[in-house]
Formats: C-alpha cells, structure tokens, sequence
C-alpha cells in the first residue's frame, strides 16, 4: 500500500502515524530491536517536511532533529503507536553489513529474511541513535550497512530512520543514489499550545504533585515567564527558541520549585531588548538563588553565615565538580577546617536534589550547558566537548558574554560542537580561525537562525607556537594560518568536512586512516557540498589509508612541486599557486570560482548566498584589494550585500557556473560571454 499525495509543508505526529499505519510488525523483542511502550509523558512535536520532500509513501521516511529536540522519545512514541520496532543502534554493537539481516532474523525467527518481508504489507521498522553509531564505527562498515538497507528496501522494508539533519544529510546522499524514494521530515518545535502541554507535564513530574496546576497562580506564573521569552525575540526565532524542548525544562523546574505568586509578578513582562538567551539566565539564576535560601537554616546551625553558604557560584562549582569532573570549591568563607568538613558533608543531601539534576545526571541539557559555560574554564576539555555536542545552548550561553575572551584550543572545539549540535532548517553557520601572531588567531563563530544572528569573536590560544590543533567538528570550518595545525586522531576514524578549508604552513593528521563525508544539498543546489579544500606550503604529515574517498569534484590538495606525496593522496595532487606571481586574470577567475562554490542557497531563502568572511578567508584576495573587488562586484551587478552577507543576483545567477572541473558541470568557459567583463574589470583591482 502506498500514499502518493504530497503532504503540506507541516503536519502533526497524529497525522503522519495515520498515513504510515500499517500491519503492525510483531516478533521475538531484542534488546535493541523491540515494539517499544509508550512514555509515560509525551507532547507530539510538530513537523515540517524538508526540502520537498514530503510523499510519504516513500520507501523510507527521514525524520531530523537538533540535539536535545525529543527525537528519541519521539522515536518511541511512534513505535508504540504504529505497533512496530524501534531500533536503538546505541543498544547495538554491531553497525554492519549484516547488521540489520542479522536484527530482523532473529525477531521475526527466519533465515529467509527477505521471503519473509515480501509476505508482509508495507513492513516498517524505526531507527534511531543514528548519530551514535555514526560516531563508532568506520567509514567501511558504514557503506555496508548503507547499502544493507538499500537492499532490504528493494524486498518491501520501509525504514523510518532518525537522526540529527548532518547524519541524515549522508544518508539521503547515499539512499538517493541507489533510487530509494525518500521523505524528509524534520522535528520542529513546539507551538503555543504544545509548550504550554509540555510545561504543565513537567511541572507535575517535577513537583511530584499534580495539583500544582490547579494552584490559583500557577497559570499567570507560567505566561509571564513564557511571555518575556517570547517577548525578548521577534517572529519564527522566538518560536524555534521558546519551542525548545530543554528551554521549556528550565520554566517547568521554575514552576515546580518556586514561590508561584513571586514568579508571576518577577516575570510580568518581557525585558525590552533583552535577548531570550538573557532571559533563560534569568530564569536559571532564580533557581540558585531559590536553592540558596534552603541551605540558610543549615548554616546558622553550624554558625557560618547564610548569605556566604551555597551561593548561586558555590552550587555551579559543586555540579561541576560532581557531574562535569570539575574541582571542588574551596568554601574560603569557613575559616574552620572541622567546620568546613561538616558543611561539606551536610550539603551534599542539598545537591543529590538540586533542581539541576536527576540522579547521578543532568535533568536537562539546559543546566549542563549552563553550568559548564559559568564554569568554561574549570571544565576538562573531554567534558567540555561533550557538553557542546549535546546541543547548540553551550555556544548560546558564552555567546552572551564571551566576545573577546581567551579561549584554548579544546574549548574552541567545544564551542564549535555546540554549532553543529543546534543546527537544524532555517539556521546556518561559519566557523573561522585566521593568525595574528605567534601561538595567537582569532577565532570567529557566527550563527544565524531564523534571521536573529550570533557572534563571537575570541582570542585563540595553540598551546604549542607552531601548530594550532583541531580537536571539534572538521566541518563548516575555515583555518588560515602560515603556522602548522594539527588534527587528533578521532576514533573510529577521522572525518573530514564537508565544508573545511585549510590553509597553514604545516598539516599533521595523526592516526592511520582518515575518510570523507559523503553529504549532498538535496534539492536546488545540484553540487556535492564536501568541499574539502587543504593548502599546505610546508610539511605534510597524512595517514596512509583513506578508507572512503571524497565524491569526484570534492577534495582539492594544493602542495608545491617540490612535495612528495604517497598514494592515495597524490591522486587529488594540484598545484599550489603562488599568488604573489599569479596574473590579475588567474586571480580574477579563482576569485570567481570560489565564490561560485560558496554560494548557496541551503539554509537561505532566496538568492544563493555566503558568509563574506568565509569568502574573503578561502581565496587570496585580502585587504584593500578584497573590498575593491567586492565594490566592483556590486557596481557590475554581479552581487549584492546583506549584512554579513553576499549574494549573487538573479541576472547573474541565470549564467551560474561550476568552480570545479567536474563532468557535466557548466564552467567559467562556458559562459565566458558573460563573465569575461566581468574578469577583466577585476583584473583592475588585481594589478
């Protein structure tokens, strides 16, 4: 059976369960692979479909999130309710070509898996912890397991597969490619109605009392404060914000916690100008203070005073210390050591349960994310990097006051982490490092989401003068520097890009084996966006082994003439050029190039666009003579700027070329009618 009308652009879980439900696919539960129970609280999250791509009698059904969104508890929501398995890949070893014959034969008790999917109607499995077990396994076992599910597609398997919009990106590519019909769903957030269920949910769980919503002040407590969340943002941004499943954590902990008549009157209304990620402070800043208060009768027992005990910054040192393996605070106000090893062993029945926590964990990403950027410099980088891959409110944290700090280089990885973890439609993203000195680069982070931009500018610091190391995400990422950078061996393997341009003196890339994303812009781009670009004019250091090599068009390795390069790297050899002897007219035409490359329309509306900043850092075109160029540009109606933004007009858009030599792509050349001019006005600026 099949469903062959489009849906509209957004729709509700209840309606998606209608168009899937199907025969329900019953068998011997695996620990991994099982008809899950449904949860115990559950809001449906809206929907949006992706890309146009919303016939949802596709072979498989893509459903993308952002860290932290509900994808997992969405996941087994639907399982319950479609009466179908949910695979938990975390729960499962094995991520390989046999991997999923493997799973399915033993659930349904057959060694003729594909016989027995045939018999079935429309026979569907969910799949989730995409992610993780992207993260552990190698590029080979990764295309084996790709191409298993490809295979049971073409025998009746309709895969629901979750997963954040990044993972989800490289299996589109590679479904796509093998003719598999796809559906791309992506997880939006909650609306009015549906942040106002999930609060109220919370609240109760949290308070342990469902009466709490029958409290006279409960209902102005929780408008005031989600009204100054909403308030601080304007149009679809507040929405993505306030919608965000760990903002509305925080309100519900608030709710539960304190006094109800107080918050309504504390949170009456919003703060003018006063951005939403101020106002979530706010709102956890209440909370330690709140905490604070319950410690005084304590202290006064054992004579310390109550307004030095346990305050907000006591309370962050202590979670770290115990959940992000940060030090203890040194409690300097006890001047007694018998006295302050009593209070120490007093407070912990405080914090087992502080509103922060559940358990031996976080109760929401929110307050990890929160407390590790009140406690950025404190926390291990291992940690710090974990906390930033959980969700994008790391960077929203720093972000409000971190402008100008010296960051190293383990907590500019953290930071980039929390980048990608936030990412999701309508929000795009570049990060860049370029050299200023010895050891020091300046480091620029900006995000934009929904129209509402973040930035941060930060001092770098390599902890070695001669190479800066990558120790985050090798992804939408520009590094200029005439020093060295190093990249750490990841585990299973390192990836590189897509999207990474660098450009140094020096390249180390340590362990045995590297590999590529495979990730596409599905739909009006029609170019690969691996664009892995390395430019090294000195020492280069690089694996032996590439075990999944970079889509054609997609790798460029510049070295001089004089370097030696083994296989396989030199079968992506090309030339690096020495601007300095370049001619305006060569100059001119990889100016061009790349800034075809760049511009794109993913995660813009309207015209194909870039970061200036990342144009003006991965060509050679710099200073006076990068904003005569641009001026020109503008003057030939070739561009137009946006704030932080260029875009190629539609005139000129209609000429669009490939800035690869790649087979069937439109080049310079080809439209050299066009953009000869073009090239040779720049050639003005260029002399």
């Amino acid at each position: 059976m099949r469903w062959d009308s489009p849906v509209a652009n957004e729709l509700s879980l209840p309606d998606l369960l209608s168009a899937l439900r199907g025969e329900r696919f019953d068998g011997n539960p695996q620990k991994s692979f099982k008809v899950r129970p449904a949860n115990e609280f559950f809001v449906a999250p809206e929907l949006q479909v992706k890309l146009g791509l919303g016939d949802l009698g596709a072979d498989v059904v893509l459903v993308s999130a952002r860290g932290a969104a509900g994808k997992s508890t969405t996941a087994q929501q639907m399982s319950h309710d479609l009466g179908v398995p949910l695979w938990k890949l975390e729960e499962d070893a094995a991520v390989s070509a046999t991997a999923l014959s493997y799973i399915i034969g033993r659930y349904m008790d057959t060694v003729e898996v594909e016989q027995a999917l045939e018999r079935m109607e429309r026979p569907t499995i969910l799949i989730d912890s995409l992610d993780e077990a992207r993260a552990r396994v190698s590029g080979t076992s990764w295309t084996e397991f790709m191409q298993s599910l490809v295979h049971f597609t073409q025998h009746g398997l309709c895969p629901i597969i979750l997963g954040r919009e990044r993972t989800l990106e490289e299996v589109w590519l590679t479904l796509d490619d093998a003719g598999v019909q796809l559906a791309w769903l992506e997880i939006s957030h909650f609306g009015p109605g549906g942040r106002r269920t999930y609060v109220d949910g919370q609240t109760v769980r949290k308070a342990r009392n469902a009466e709490v919503l029958q409290h006279p002040h409960y209902e102005p407590a929780r408008e005031a404060i989600l009204s100054s969340l909403v308030g601080s943002m304007s149009g679809e941004a507040a929405d993505m914000f306030v919608g965000y499943a760990p903002v509305l954590d925080a309100v519900a902990t608030v709710l539960a916690r304190d006094n109800l008549f107080t918050v309504a009157q504390t949170f009456d209304a919003a703060q003018g100008g006063v951005r939403a990620i101020e106002e979530l402070r706010r709102i956890l800043n209440r909370l330690l203070e709140r905490e604070q208060g319950k410690v005084g009768p304590l202290a006064t027992d054992l004579g310390i005073d109550p307004r030095a005990a346990f305050t907000p910054a006591e309370q962050v040192a202590w979670l770290a210390s115990e959940l992000l393996n940060g030090p203890e605070p040194a409690l300097d106000f006890i001047s007694e050591p018998q006295q302050r090893e009593m209070y120490r062993k007093q407070v912990r029945e405080f914090l087992q349960g502080h509103p922060f926590r559940s358990g031996e964990g976080w109760a929401s990403t929110v307050f990890a994310a929160y407390v590790a950027c009140l406690r950025f410099d404190s926390t291990p980088g291992a940690d710090l990097l974990r906390v930033g891959n959980d969700s994008g409110l790391l960077f929203d944290f720093f972000s409000l006051d971190g402008s100008g700090e010296f960051i190293d280089e383990e907590q500019f990885g953290a930071l980039h982490a929390s980048i990608t973890a936030g990412e999701f439609s309508g929000v795009s993203a570049n990060v860049a490092t370029r050299e200023e000195g010895v050891g020091e680069h300046e480091a620029i982070m900006h995000v934009v989401r929904a129209g509402e931009s973040s930035e941060l500018r930060l001092k770098l610091l390599a902890a070695t003068p001669d190479a800066l190391a990558l120790y985050g995400p090798l992804e939408a990422l520009t590094v200029v520097t005439d020093s060295g950078v190093a990249i750490p061996a990841r585990r299973p393997v390192t990836v590189l890009g897509p999207d990474l341009f660098i450009s140094c003196g020096a390249l180390l890339i340590e362990g045995l084996t590297v590999e590529f994303a495979h990730r596409a812009v599905p739909a009006g781009d029609g170019l690969q966006s691996g664009q892995v670009v390395l430019q090294v004019s000195g020492e280069l250091v690089l694996p032996p082994e590439i075990t999944r090599e970079p889509l054609p068009g997609d790798f460029e390795l510049a070295v001089p003439e004089s370097a030696v390069l083994r296989y396989p790297w030199v079968n992506f050899r090309q030339d690096l050029v020495d601007e300095k002897s370049a001619n305006p007219s060569g100059r001119a035409e990889r100016f061009l190039n790349m800034l075809m490359n760049l511009a794109r329309s993913h995660g813009h509306s309207g015209d194909r666009g870039c970061y200036t900043m990342k144009l003006q850092g991965r060509q050679s075109v710099k200073g006076e003579e990068f904003t005569a160029v641009i001026a020109t540009l503008q003057r030939l109606g070739v561009i137009r700027l946006d704030g932080d933004m260029v875009y190629v007009t539609a005139e000129f858009e209609d000429h669009r070329f490939s800035g690869k030599t790649q087979a069937g792509q439109r080049l310079l050349a080809d439209v050299w009618d066009v953009w000869g001019p073009v090239v040779a006005e720049l050639e003005k600026d260029l002399r």
